[in-house]
């Protein structure tokens, strides 16, 4: 279990750290907050998926993955919001995302160890 778990730290820092790469990529090309967002979460999950099945849960199979592209699309919605809440207390696109996309890391890890990779 504490190697899961430890595995699950790292993937989760590089992901976190891929999923930022690719938003402020997009948003420093001239992309509204929506966009960027969309994009980095488009391939971030891919990337995500491939990296937390193989390295850390070491399941795939087909209802997984509807199960965590559900989990995202869930995880994208509440970050626009958040962002948008973010953009409208006076942050900037590119602070608002980087928090945004660092803490709700932390709120999928608990759903996909509870609700997905079961």
């Amino acid at each position: 279990m504490l190697k899961t778990y430890l595995r699950y730290l790292f993937t989760g820092v590089l992901n976190t750290i891929f999923g930022v790469f690719v938003y402020l990529i997009f948003s420093q090309m001239g992309c509204n907050y929506t966009i960027a967002l969309a994009f980095s979460t488009f391939v971030g999950v891919l990337f995500n998926y491939l990296t937390l099945s193989t390295l850390v849960f070491k399941t795939s199979n087909k209802m997984v993955l509807i199960k965590y592209y559900l989990n995202y699309l869930l995880v994208y919605c509440v970050s626009i919001l958040w962002i948008y809440f973010l953009l409208k207390l006076g942050f900037d696109q590119n602070f608002s995302g980087v928090i945004v996309i660092i803490t709700m890391s932390l709120l999928n890890f608990y759903v996909l160890k509870r609700f997905v990779f079961i």
